[in-house]
């Protein structure tokens, strides 16, 4: 089974951030070093992303929308295509 715990590698030593895994034996892990410039990048396009959400929200932009349910199944509504939809029986 996997897990994921948060840590920080200082040296030889591993600093749990989240708690630790419970266990009584010593337990094989593997180690993934993250790299820092894409975990503040990936967080800058989180706050951008809800920024942008907030700025729909300010301005009504899907206030129109009465039954967001039946809205979005019509936006995934199949429609014919040219060329591959003919009523040819």
């Amino acid at each position: 089974m996997r897990r994921t715990y948060k840590a920080i590698l200082r040296d030889d030593h591993v600093e749990w951030l989240d708690g630790s895994p419970e266990t009584a034996e010593p337990i094989s892990v593997d180690i993934i070093i993250l790299d820092k410039a894409k975990q503040e990048l990936s967080q800058a396009k989180e706050k951008t992303a809800g920024e942008l959400l907030a700025t729909l929200a300010e301005k009504g932009t899907f206030a129109d929308i009465e039954d967001p349910v039946a809205w979005q199944r019509e936006q995934r509504k199949d429609r014919p295509l040219p060329y591959r939809d003919t009523d040819a029986d």
